[in-house]
């Protein structure tokens, strides 16, 4: 009998653990080196906002790969997942979380939401209903919903 349901949650967490070891490393070394080039004008890890917001950033790029494994183990297709995730993370969230029609819906899709935990000063004119911390809950669980799809289409695809 084929356990590879089992081998899927075994292979997305390690995937996920090494995910968040790149991405907190990549996310402290940007902001300090970025800080480092600002000099007089740069802030300090522990200014308001600048911790959560560095380490979100790790936790936010962790959940943009968990996601897209889990959208990846769906289709069974990295490359079909890729060429889907691109254009939508990058033009129609964007197009949707801007255009005045969609901003309602656009602000709780998945990148939208988890990159709130990026700010450190909330613009004037925002009006999204979390904060930070509730806008990488809403991406977790997107990011549960693609797992678990992932999940039950291989064990689906099992039974057939």
């Amino acid at each position: 009998m084929p356990r590879r349901g089992t081998f899927l949650l075994s292979k997305l967490a390690v995937a996920t653990a090494l995910a968040l070891l790149v991405s907190m490393a990549t996310s402290f070394a940007a902001f300090f080196l970025g800080q480092a080039m600002l000099g007089e004008h740069s802030a300090s890890i522990g200014d308001d906002g600048v911790l959560r917001a560095v380490f979100g950033g790790g936790l936010y790029m962790t959940l943009i790969a968990l996601f897209s494994m889990g959208v990846a183990a769906m289709l069974r297709s990295p490359m079909l997942s890729l060429g889907i995730l691109m254009p939508f993370f990058f033009l129609i969230s964007n197009i949707l979380g801007n255009v005045d029609a969609t901003k309602k819906v656009g602000q709780f899709l998945p990148d939208q939401a988890g990159s709130k935990i990026l700010q450190v000063v909330t613009p004037l004119d925002d009006d999204t209903p979390y904060g930070p911390w509730g806008g990488l809950g809403i991406m977790a669980l997107w990011v549960l919903a693609a797992v678990a799809g992932g999940y039950l289409l291989l064990k689906r695809r099992d039974a057939q």
